[in-house]
């Protein structure tokens, strides 16, 4: 029984100690690129020259408008996208705005996304491909999470 408790001991601090390490992948820094002097840029920008110094949203109730709002968003991209999505399933209009995003990669359109994937359903084919684009890194809130777990 002496034997046992302390080999326990030391598997529990084995694996304790394995469940912080991490693969040493290399991630080129990014950071969101300065407003570009498009023409959609521009329209924005004159838009919201009334609120200087705030901040504000536009709320799309409407599945149909917001799916389109984002499909002609991503058309419209000229030098970068940034996205953040926490719950994503697979589905058609998942499938049409990956599509879009990768034709935008394909322009070189610097497309990020920030993805909670512990919530995306049977996307993983789907995420790696994207993934795989030169113009279209994904971060996960996971990799977030393991760089400062046992730091």
């Amino acid at each position: 029984m002496r034997v046992k408790q302390p080999l326990l001991a030391l598997l529990l601090l084995a694996a304790f100690l394995g469940g912080c390490s991490s693969l040493d992948a290399r991630r080129e820094p990014s950071q969101a690129l300065p407003a570009s002097d498009s023409a959609f840029g521009r329209s924005v920008q004159a838009q919201a020259a009334p609120y200087k110094g705030q901040s504000g949203f536009r709320l799309l109730s409407d599945s149909t408008e917001a799916f389109t709002a984002r499909a002609e968003l991503i058309r419209n991209a000229q030098s970068s996208l940034d996205l953040q999505y926490y719950i994503v399933h697979d589905g058609i209009s998942t499938r049409m705005l990956i599509e879009e995003l990768l034709k935008a990669a394909d322009r070189g359109v610097r497309v990020r996304v920030l993805l909670d994937d512990t919530t995306s359903d049977g996307l993983d084919r789907v995420i790696a491909t994207l993934a795989a684009h030169p113009h279209a890194p994904i971060g996960g809130l996971e990799q977030l999470l393991d760089q400062h777990a046992c730091a």
